[in-house]
């Protein structure tokens, strides 16, 4: 089971703000103290899971038993192949947030969640998302803080890759993106390449600080 921190002391969560703690590592079994079978329950409070992806493979885990964890915060630290989760199986999700990872990152099935790319430094590096197996009309809210890197004396901007959507179930009726700090990114969508039909919300609002 993954570690947690105060104020939880194992994976049923309290009536705090409780943090589990897991890493994914395909080709290291030794590694892994994240896996699909752990049971975590974050009870109340506005609960946390960080996923480590680790090793030199393509990690991948679909949880079976998580409840009443609001955000999952996903950090890949091998520039090598893609870290995926799937929510298909999760409630009580509202956020997944790809945070200082150096390799593709993708949520499945993440229904009304918020989508977060932040502290992301490398050229090309894409979040990717679906939404369900059926059409998601809720809002959309797409969060893009410190993104790419800006041109500075003997160093070339760097821009990072995509922030959207590859499903065709992503029929938001609105989409409010949000971007702080320097953000310097390929697109920001609700479909990406491959979708079939074109699915177009009716707002689009773009907040921008920093």
């Amino acid at each position: 089971a993954p570690g947690a921190t105060s104020p939880a002391v194992n994976t049923l969560g309290t009536s705090g703000n409780d943090t589990y703690n897991g890493v994914l590592d395909s080709l290291t079994a030794a590694n892994n103290s994240y896996q699909a079978l752990d049971n975590i329950d974050g009870a109340l409070g506005i609960d946390t899971l960080n996923i480590i992806g680790n090793g030199a493979g393509a990690n991948t885990v679909t949880p079976l038993f998580l409840t009443n964890v609001e955000k999952v915060v996903v950090r890949d630290v091998d520039a090598t192949l893609t870290t995926t989760v799937n929510l298909a199986n999760a409630t009580g999700v509202t956020d997944v947030i790809n945070d200082s990872s150096v390799a593709n990152v993708v949520f499945n099935n993440i229904s009304t969640a918020a989508v977060t790319a932040k502290n992301l430094a490398t050229a090309g590096l894409d979040t990717t998302f679906t939404r369900g197996a059926a059409p998601v009309t809720a809002a959309l809210t797409i969060n893009l803080e410190n993104l790419g890197t800006a041109a500075v004396v003997g160093a070339a901007a760097v821009q990072t890759g995509k922030v959207e959507s590859n499903d065709g179930n992503n029929d938001a009726t609105s989409v409010i993106v949000n971007a702080t700090g320097y953000v310097d990114v390929v697109s920001a969508n609700l479909t990406g390449t491959g979708v079939a039909g074109t699915h177009t919300a009716e707002t689009v609002t773009i907040n921008a600080a920093g």
